[in-house]
């Protein structure tokens, strides 16, 4: 059985900005470069032998998981994506401030052509099975903030409404991955 981390990818331009980039590309920023790299440092100072390597192909999480793997000499080929890892699709919310999203009704999302939370949590449950059945001994899992926080909600039996509940992960920090 594999052994798995979760890791938030670093900072990225619309964190800094403070909007919702949702599943819409935003890149790292230099900050974010180095929180990945004091996060390869990091499992390395944990003693973490790393067997692979799974990251959301959002370019912020692309981007984390090839300085971690550069930093922990993985070899960056090996770095398997799975498209349904990336973050929670907000609709007409991504772009705009955080607040804005957490205030919208599951109604206000599907109107504005985002995943409803239990969409989002169909989604999450499905991207944990090809997870599971791509990952190899000890496993490193580079995503986002929603999906970790819905993982925590499935782990837990919660109901997807209850995701308000789960903190937020820090960028780049490595957590242990939701088992469900």
């Amino acid at each position: 059985m594999a052994k798995l981390y979760f890791v938030r990818h670093g900072e990225s331009q619309a964190n800094k900005d403070g909007i919702l980039a949702g599943s819409s590309d935003s890149p790292i920023t230099d900050e974010g470069r180095r929180q990945a790299e004091r996060e390869a440092e990091e499992i390395k100072r944990r003693h973490i032998s790393v067997d692979s390597i799974i990251a959301s192909p959002l370019s912020r999480a692309a981007e984390t998981a090839v300085i971690i793997a550069k930093l922990i000499s993985f070899p960056i080929e090996d770095i398997k994506t799975i498209d349904d890892l990336h973050e929670k699709n907000s609709g007409s919310y991504e772009g705009q401030t955080t607040q804005d999203m957490l205030a919208a009704s599951e109604a206000d999302m599907r109107s504005a052509g985002g995943e409803t939370l239990q969409v989002f949590a169909e989604r999450v449950a499905r991207s944990n099975d090809l997870v599971k059945s791509h990952a190899v001994g000890t496993t490193i899992v580079v995503g986002h903030s929603e999906w970790y926080r819905m993982a925590v909600c499935l782990e837990n039996g919660w109901s997807p409404l209850d995701m308000a509940q789960v903190d937020r992960p820090l960028n780049a920090t490595i957590l242990e991955y939701p088992n469900f």
